[in-house]
Formats: C-alpha cells, sequence, structure tokens
C-alpha cells in the first residue's frame, strides 16, 4: 500500500505507541568556562580590528602624500611625489600589532566562552598579591 493505510511493523525493540517511549533526561545545567577569558578576547578582538583598519589607513594614506611642484616656463604643476616614511612605519606596526591581538583575541574569545557542565567547577583559590622587596628592587607578583 504505497499511498496511505497503515505503516509496517517497526523492527524488533523500537516502542510502538508514544506512551512506551521513556521520557528523556533533564538537561545538564552549561556554565561558561571562563566569562574573564571570553570578555578578555572580546576587547583584544575588537581593539584588534580596530587596530588593523587604523593601521592599514595609515599605511595607505602614506604613499604619495606630498606633492612637489615644479615650474616650467610659466606652468606650475605637480613634477613628483614623496612617501611620507614615518607614517608608514607607523601604518605598518600599528596594523601588525592590530593583527597581533586578533591572533590572541579570538582564541581567548572561543576557549572563555565554551560551554562546560556547572557542576565540574574546579576548586578557585582566592588571588594572591605578593609584594617583595630586594637591596635595589622590587617586585609585585599577582597570582589569579
Amino acid at each position: 500500500m504505497p499511498y496511505g493505510g497503515a505503516y509496517p511493523p517497526l523492527p524488533p525493540g523500537y516502542p510502538s505507541r508514544a506512551e512506551d517511549i521513556p521520557p528523556a533526561p533533564p538537561p545538564v545545567p552549561l556554565r561558561r568556562n571562563s566569562p574573564g577569558l571570553m570578555l578578555g578576547g572580546i576587547a583584544l578582538t575588537a581593539g584588534g580590528t580596530i587596530a588593523f583598519f587604523a593601521g592599514t589607513g595609515l599605511l595607505a594614506s602614506a604613499s604619495e602624500r606630498y606633492e612637489i611642484y615644479c615650474d616650467r616656463d610659466g606652468f606650475i604643476g605637480i613634477c613628483n611625489t614623496r612617501t611620507d616614511g614615518p607614517r608608514q612605519v607607523a601604518g605598518a606596526l600599528v596594523s601588525i600589532g592590530g593583527g597581533i591581538m586578533l591572533a590572541v583575541g579570538i582564541p581567548l574569545w572561543v576557549i572563555g566562552g565554551k560551554k562546560v557542565p556547572a557542576n565540574a567547577e574546579a576548586t578557585e583559590e582566592p588571588a594572591q598579591t605578593t609584594l617583595s622587596f630586594g637591596p635595589g628592587s622590587a617586585a609585585l607578583r599577582t597570582r589569579f
């Protein structure tokens, strides 16, 4: 009976009625792996994106930035252009810094935002700050 009619019987082991299906287990409560790591990753990613595009803009605007005018038989016109070297270097450095921030921020965002079971909480130690003084030196160490 291809059109209409009853379905063929189910294979052995499958329930034949909806009432025979056992209820689903309750969902496992989840939490973020590390909200601080995730927020740090979001901030680095946003800052890196802004820095990358700002550096690219600086780099692009440094090319042929200065126009040199010449007087040729009474006609004054552009005869040469110069590139702004320091602006070019600054643009490249800002772009590279933004790219590094992106490369660090995205994994932090992903690792910190991963959902883990809420009952798998590790015992967190409180943050510790140690201040050490020595002859001609001082050190501040924070562990969190």
